[in-house]
């Protein structure tokens, strides 16, 4: 027996039928009830969207829709029975029929059946010829214009009428809503606030049952007025206003400005411009000068130049601050490691005479407000009648890039500045003459000195090259006697190290650390070729720069004009632990790698840099390029495979996973310039580039590659990759292990 499907779409109903003969099925009729007189005189002229009819679509008399389909199993050779003839398996009949009411034989009959299923809304069993029966109890009408059975067949759709095997089922997650909340009025025994709770509860006890609710007491009337409370950090000082008259004639204004004194002075705005300006004096006081040294007018003109200059460098302050950061999802982006430069630090109000001559001498970033950089101007290069007589020291700001805000003048020049790490508002300051003072740049300019070496307790007068403070608490261990501000070490030109103490006391406390004394014999390192023995005249080389070790603290290196490193250490003074040949000639820096604390480079005027390893004597990467020396080299803070070395009129990107024959991209911030020192920022993605005449040059980092997610391997991987033709080093190098910080950390310099 052949069983065909038909579709009775109904809402807020199901019926379901299966089975052979008998069948179950489910009616859930929701509001209404079936009444067999209004079922008779259902209007059944409502037609499907393809224009023919279905006597089941008006049995209920319902908007029928397609959200809820009703799925049931007819037998295709039972027809419905009627007076006028037989409904056929689509239910249209012929033609003859059209236009006629079909009244069943038993239309008094009700259904039953489904209004005791709407009524107890269960699940009960019926026989196929019961349904049959309750269907065929209801009146249809037939309309005219149904088409015959031939064309209903041709023309009707065949619908898919397959039972989904699932049903997808989305679960979303709903916002909270907090419906109630009751804040906990108690606190744990162990925390702070346990103790001041305890105390107010033996008040509250005190007062109430205790020998305090015996107090005196007095009944009195009171009204509570409703203050308005303002926080600390709105409160403003009241300002004092009052009403004040006077009366000045044009007689006592001319006799007024008749017995002042008139000056007239220039000021120079740059080295071609001045500008005349004529001041009174009152009492025998400039009151230009009065009106220019205040505390007030200085702060006041500092924070509108602030203003003004954000006018005009607002973008570029912006990409200093790492607001234009790249986009890694840029499919057109190029690595050609530019080097952009963004403004230029220039101090005006040097003599014009000696602009050319004062060179940059050093240049410190503050460790905690990474928008103040301290820069020196004095001597670099030591040649007679080629230096200026004086020097100064200038706090630029990146808010303010046109003037300086605070400017210390000296009388011979300044050669080093170092900012304190521990006491982020301490300068060191060396001298030409071999002073070196400690300065507060939070306080005024004109406030004498912290402390101030005295030249009996140094004992030199040559100038000090470079200055580094010592973290004493990380040497020492955690001390209470320790002092708050820690000493700080300086190299002389005359290769003498002595390391000052801040007392309580206008004077640092000075002490000989160690003497450098001449490399004998064949030290570690390179080899160089000796010269032929001759007696010097100076049984000490000069010290140029040192640096201190980046796990041990104690521990420094003194580099000098031999190109040799002196280890030294300030447990164990006036002797070196150990000497070692990195160039031929004199090395001006070496730096640690930010991600291992044995891997550094180290830089001379044998025209290269060399990487090295502790450890290992011989160098594992010499980067040259052309004939010059290089001055200054750095690890890039954010790419371990980046170097940036300056020599005097280039600025060298070298990128050691691409290369190590040739930079990657070289740069001349300006025709003619003589580079002296360089520094990175404390972000990484700029750098600091200072010359001979003066000029401090901001650059930032432009189309770099991406830094290596894993640091640390990309570095070893370029390292062990530029060294595979040495089989020997890379088995040297692979016998040290692993020459990383812990847990492959970065260490910050």
């Amino acid at each position: 027996m052949s069983i065909r499907k038909s579709i009775v779409k109904l809402p807020n109903q199901s019926i379901r039928f299966s089975g052979d003969r008998d069948l179950k099925g489910i009616a859930n009729l929701d509001r209404q009830s079936v009444n067999n007189e209004r079922l008779s005189n259902i209007d059944s002229s409502r037609r499907r969207s393809d224009g023919y009819e279905t006597f089941g679509a008006s049995l209920f008399d319902y908007e029928f829709t397609e959200e809820q389909p009703i799925y049931s199993e007819i037998l295709k050779s039972d027809n419905f029975n009627t007076k006028y003839g037989v409904l056929n398996e689509k239910y249209v009949l012929g033609k003859e029929y059209r236009g006629k009411r079909i009244v069943p034989d038993n239309k008094q009959k009700k259904i039953d059946t489904l209004r005791r299923s709407s009524a107890v809304g269960g699940v009960m069993k019926i026989t196929l010829e019961e349904l049959v029966e309750s269907i065929s109890s209801t009146s249809f009408l037939v309309p005219d214009d149904i088409p015959p059975l031939s064309l209903a067949k041709s023309n009707a759709p065949e619908k898919d009428l397959r039972v989904p095997k699932y049903i997808k089922v989305h679960l979303k997650e709903t916002p909270e809503l907090t419906f109630f909340e009751q804040p906990s009025k108690t606190v744990p025994k162990e925390s702070d606030d346990a103790r001041a709770v305890e105390n107010d509860n033996k008040i509250y006890d005190d007062l109430t049952v205790g020998r305090g609710k015996h107090r005196r007491k007095a009944e009195a009337e009171t009204q509570t007025v409703d203050i308005l409370m303002k926080s600390r950090d709105i409160n403003t000082i009241s300002i004092r206003k009052a009403n004040a008259g006077a009366y000045v004639s044009n007689f006592d204004m001319f006799d007024t400005y008749k017995n002042l004194e008139q000056t007239t002075s220039e000021i120079d705005i740059s080295a071609e411009q001045t500008v005349s300006m004529t001041t009174y004096k009152v009492g025998g006081v400039d009151q230009f000068t009065k009106i220019g040294s205040s505390k007030e007018f200085l702060q006041a003109a500092m924070i509108t130049q602030r203003c003004l200059a954000g006018n005009i460098f607002i973008n570029k302050q912006r990409r200093f601050r790492n607001m234009y950061m790249p986009d890694p999802l840029d499919i057109d982006i190029q690595y050609t490691y530019d080097l952009e430069v963004l403004w230029t630090f220039k101090f005006h109000t040097l003599d014009g005479r000696a602009v050319d001559r004062r060179a940059v001498a050093s240049i410190s970033w503050c460790p905690l407000d990474g928008d103040i950089i301290a820069v020196c101007y004095g001597i670099y290069i030591y040649m007679t009648n080629s230096y200026s007589k004086n020097g100064c020291v200038c706090i630029w700001n990146i808010k303010n890039p046109v003037n300086p805000e605070k400017v210390y003048s000296y009388p011979v020049p300044v050669t080093c500045v170092e900012f304190s790490p521990f006491a982020p508002q301490l300068l060191a300051i060396g001298l030409f003459d071999g002073t070196v003072e400690v300065r507060d740049i939070s306080e005024g300019v004109k406030e004498h000195p912290v402390a101030i070496s005295d030249r009996q307790d140094a004992r030199g007068c040559d100038a000090v090259n470079q200055i580094k403070w010592i973290d004493v608490k990380t040497v020492g261990g955690e001390n209470e006697e320790v002092q708050d501000i820690e000493p700080l070490l300086a190299i002389t030109q005359s290769g003498i190290i002595i390391k000052y103490k801040i007392v309580k006391s206008p004077y640092l406390v000075a002490f000989r650390q160690m003497t450098l004394d001449n490399v004998v014999g064949i030290p570690e390192g390179i080899r160089i070729k000796k010269q032929k023995e001759v007696v010097k005249a100076n049984r000490n080389p000069q010290g140029l720069a040192l640096r201190i070790h980046p796990e041990k603290p104690d521990v420094y290196y003194a580099l000098t004009d031999e190109g040799s490193l002196h280890k030294c250490s300030i447990n164990y003074p006036r002797q070196h632990m150990d000497i070692f040949q990195a160039h031929d000639g004199s090395v001006f820096c070496m730096e640690y790698s930010p991600w291992s604390p044995k891997l550094f480079l180290t830089c001379g005027t044998d025209w290269c840099i060399r990487i090295w390893l502790e450890g290992i004597t011989t160098p594992l990467i010499t980067l040259s390029n052309g004939i010059g020396s290089v001055n200054c080299a750095y690890w890039n803070p954010t790419n371990s495979t980046i170097i940036v070395g300056i020599t005097k009129s280039m600025v060298e990107v070298w990128d050691i996973r691409k290369s190590t024959l040739k930079p990657v991209s070289q740069h001349e911030l300006r025709e003619g310039a003589s580079h002296t020192v360089m520094k990175f920022a404390n972000c990484g993605r700029s750098l600091v580039v200072g010359d001979e005449r003066g000029y401090v040059y901001l650059c930032a980092l432009e189309n770099m590659p991406f830094p290596p997610h894993f640091q640390y391997d990309a570095l070893e991987r370029s390292i062990l990759r530029a060294i595979a033709a040495n089989p020997k080093l890379v088995e040297e190098v692979k016998s040290m292990g692993c020459f990383a910080y812990p847990n492959y950390a970065k260490k910050t310099q």
